[in-house]
Formats: structure tokens, C-alpha cells, sequence
């Protein structure tokens, strides 16, 4: 039986109709009028049942190929409309009350027989990322003289995501902390990793688990293994979510580009096996540890699928709230339109314990904003902060980066001949490519 079923008259005029004629007929005593009443009221019962056993075996089916996509993909949707009763159906007309943007899924049909089917596709191109409602669906159907109309509703509804879109970012390279990772550095460590660099002698306060038993056998003394330190690739991607500080609208605006970076960057470290989580201060205050896999992708993408820039506390004020959860040796990577010197404070303090930040700062004067986005991404490369900026209608095949030039080595020679070695201070380098604009 379908939901909230009503039935209503469309025009008022047939009840008037059958009230004159039983004044006339009775008034005239004509049999005519009375025969004339009687076909009349016959009339308006059978169709009234008419709607309403139409209206009663109609079934209604919605299938959805996925309950996700990204931007710039289609949503696909089938309806299958079934007439599950003795009369046929000259019309059902089905209105949508979907909130996605941009899809009309209403509809007309006719469905003549019993056990008869209808279906059409329904299809959009989703534009926003964020959480929609498909449903609920109201149906309508009526008699063939169009005395009645049946409406009833389906409240049945699904949630469908729309995760931001992912870009590729070729020239976004991130610093990379020193710890236990994937890759292979020449650093020597006392703390085991999986590449063994060499062997040496057993000197007192070494592990006995470091000890290389074949080695040992074959010099006929204790051996240990010396082992490498490697790159971490363990990532907290920071997305600055203050309402304060973003500009433009809809999808050019500060908000939607800073939620694709940080899905772009989150896939394309995560594709590495490396360790991703994520802070984001907005509508609601989202904190994911880092993980890896794509479980964590998915979370991730949900997260930022529903984030508003609609958050209340600037960036400097949850990097140094939340900096507590930085492991030593970690890479952070802010994502931010904020001119405010204040975070960049909060940088340095992260490197001199032993974090690798990078900055990802959008110009928020190209998106109709404020202004100095240029010169933040100069004072953070001249502090050796990786920065890269970022302007409306960028491509992101080509992204603008600062970062420190290469530090160089002053080669000395004391006055007994040995030869040593000084590190010069780094300086800034800015990028050299430029943004395509669409």
C-alpha cells in the first residue's frame, strides 16, 4: 500500500452538477433527470475506484549505481514505475524532491497493463561536493474523465556523497621528517629500521639483538649490524577552514581549492603507502590520525566532502592547540589563504622540534580577497619553509612553488692541512612557473 495516500476532487463542479440535477428532478419529478442524476453519480464512484485501486497498486523502485561520486562525474539514477493492479494506468506523473543541484529526475508515464513496467534513466553532472538527500518522490495518478487525482508520497530517501575533486599536483613536493619510512637515506641511526647499511665491531651499550650471527661466526668476534635512516612519510595535512579569512565564491573560491588540494595531496601521498591524517577546523572540528590505505582515503574524502568554511578559530590557534599530536620527525602541510603572521610562527616553532611543515598558501587577492599572499610565501622560503602558492583559475599540472634554495658548503682549510666543511645559510628562491589561467 503506498504512503500518506490522499485522494482529492479537481473541480468542484461535479458535486454542484449532481446537486442540481437531484433539485430539478425532484422539483420536476422528470424521470429523465433522475436517470440522468443516477448515470452522473455512477460515474464519479467509478472513478473515484478507479483512482484509488490505480493509485493502490502502483510501485515505485530507484536504483543508484553507486552512493558516491566525484565532482565532474554523473550521477546515474534508474526508476521503474510497476503497475500491480486490475486497471490500467493512463498516467502517473513522479516529482523528485532531491536536493542535488541540477537533477531533474520528474517524470510522466503511462503503464496500460497489469504487471506492466516504466522506466527511464535520470542523470546529472555534479558540480559541488557535499551531502545530498535523493527522495523523497511523490506520485500522482487520476481517472480517465480527470474527476480525481491521487497523490501520495514515498519518504523513502538515500544520502549520496559528492567527494571534491582530485587533481593531479606534480610540482607539489613536500619535505619529508626523518624517521622510519619507505625510502632509503644515507643517515646513519641507532634505532633499527629495515635497511641494514653495514657491519662493524660490537662496542659496549650495542643491542644483542643488532648482532649479526653469520658475520660474527666468520670474523670469530661479535659483529653488529648498522642500519640507515629513511624519510617518513608520515603526513598531517592542516586545512585552515577560518570563515574570516576566505574569499570568492562557490567553486572559485578559497574554500573549494584548499578542500581539492587536500584531497589531491591526501591521495597522492596515501597511493604511496605513506601515513595521512587530517585537521580541520570548520563547521564541525575534524581530527583523523594518520593511517594508511584506502579505508583512510574514504575517510578522509567523506570529511572533506562536508566541510564548511564556516569555522571560528584562526590558524595559528589550532596548529598550536593541536600541535601536541605532531610526532617528532613528521610532515605538516598547511593548507591556507590566512595573511596573518602568527602561523607562521607557529612553523618555526614546529621545526625546531624536529617537524618538516610546508606551506600551501592561496591568494585570496586573485579570488576578489585580501592581499600579501605573495610576500607570506617569500618570508616563509627565506625561513626555509617550503611554500607554494596557489591562484584562482590554476592549473594544477603547473603549480607556482617557493621553496629554500639548496644549502651550500664552504669547504676550509685549518692550519694543519685537515680540510672541513661549513653549511652557508639558505636563501629563497622563488618559482619560476607560472600559472595558467582559464
Amino acid at each position: 500500500m503506498n504512503e500518506q495516500l490522499t485522494i482529492r476532487v479537481n473541480s468542484r463542479l461535479i458535486v454542484v452538477l449532481l446537486g442540481l440535477l437531484l433539485i430539478l428532478a425532484i422539483i420536476v419529478s422528470n424521470r429523465l433527470l433522475f436517470y440522468l442524476f443516477y448515470t452522473v453519480a455512477l460515474l464519479a464512484i467509478f472513478a473515484y475506484y478507479w483512482t484509488r485501486q490505480t493509485a493502490s497498486g502502483l510501485r515505485l523502485q530507484r536504483e543508484t549505481r553507486s552512493d558516491w561520486v566525484q565532482v565532474g562525474d554523473r550521477l546515474r539514477e534508474r526508476f521503474v514505475v510497476s503497475n500491480n493492479s486490475r486497471w490500467p494506468v493512463l498516467w502517473v506523473e513522479t516529482e523528485d524532491h532531491s536536493d542535488l543541484p541540477g537533477y531533474q529526475a520528474s517524470r510522466v508515464e503511462t503503464v496500460t497493463s497489469r504487471g506492466g513496467k516504466a522506466w527511464w534513466d535520470a542523470q546529472a553532472v555534479c558540480k559541488r561536493r557535499g551531502l545530498y538527500t535523493l527522495g523523497p518522490v511523490t506520485m500522482r495518478t487520476g481517472d480517465p474523465f480527470g474527476l480525481f487525482t491521487a497523490t501520495w508520497t514515498n519518504p523513502k530517501t538515500q544520502t549520496f556523497l559528492v567527494y571534491p575533486p582530485i587533481v593531479d599536483l606534480p610540482g607539489l613536493d613536500l619535505p619529508r621528517g626523518m624517521l622510519p619510512g619507505a625510502a632509503r637515506s644515507s643517515f646513519r641511526t641507532q634505532n633499527i629500521t629495515p635497511n641494514v647499511s653495514g657491519i662493524r665491531e660490537y662496542l659496549p651499550g650495542d643491542s644483542l639483538n643488532r648482532i649479526h650471527w653469520l658475520s660474527t661466526a666468520r670474523h670469530g668476534e661479535l659483529m653488529v649490524k648498522e642500519f640507515d635512516l629513511e624519510p617518513s612519510g608520515n603526513l598531517w595535512i592542516v586545512l585552515d577552514l577560518d570563515a574570516s579569512v576566505q574569499a570568492g565564491q562557490d567553486e572559485e573560491s578559497t574554500e573549494e581549492y584548499a578542500v581539492s588540494i587536500a584531497a589531491s595531496l591526501a591521495f597522492k601521498m596515501l597511493e604511496q603507502n605513506k601515513s595521512v591524517g587530517l585537521i580541520a577546523y570548520g563547521q564541525n572540528q575534524v581530527v583523523i590520525p594518520p593511517d594508511r590505505g584506502r579505508r583512510q582515503l574514504g575517510h578522509i574524502l567523506r570529511e572533506l566532502a562536508t566541510a564548511k568554511a564556516t569555522g571560528i578559530y584562526p590558524l595559528e590557534h589550532v596548529v598550536t592547540q593541536l600541535g601536541s599530536n605532531f610526532g617528532r620527525g613528521m610532515t605538516i602541510a598547511v593548507i591556507t589563504p590566512s595573511t596573518d603572521r602568527g602561523w607562521m610562527a607557529a612553523m618555526l616553532s614546529m621545526m625546531r622540534r624536529g617537524l618538516s611543515p610546508a606551506a600551501i598558501v592561496l591568494d585570496a587577492e586573485s579570488f576578489g580577497g585580501k592581499p600579501g599572499a605573495q610576500g607570506m610565501v617569500n618570508d616563509l622560503a627565506n625561513l626555509g619553509i617550503p611554500a607554494f602558492l596557489i591562484r584562482q583559475g590554476q592549473q594544477f599540472n603547473t603549480i607556482m612553488r617557493t621553496v629554500p634554495l639548496q644549502e651550500k658548503k664552504i669547504y676550509r682549510v685549518l692550519g694543519t692541512g685537515r680540510v672541513i666543511t661549513q653549511e652557508a645559510p639558505a636563501a629563497a628562491s622563488a618559482g619560476v612557473l607560472t600559472p595558467p589561467l582559464r
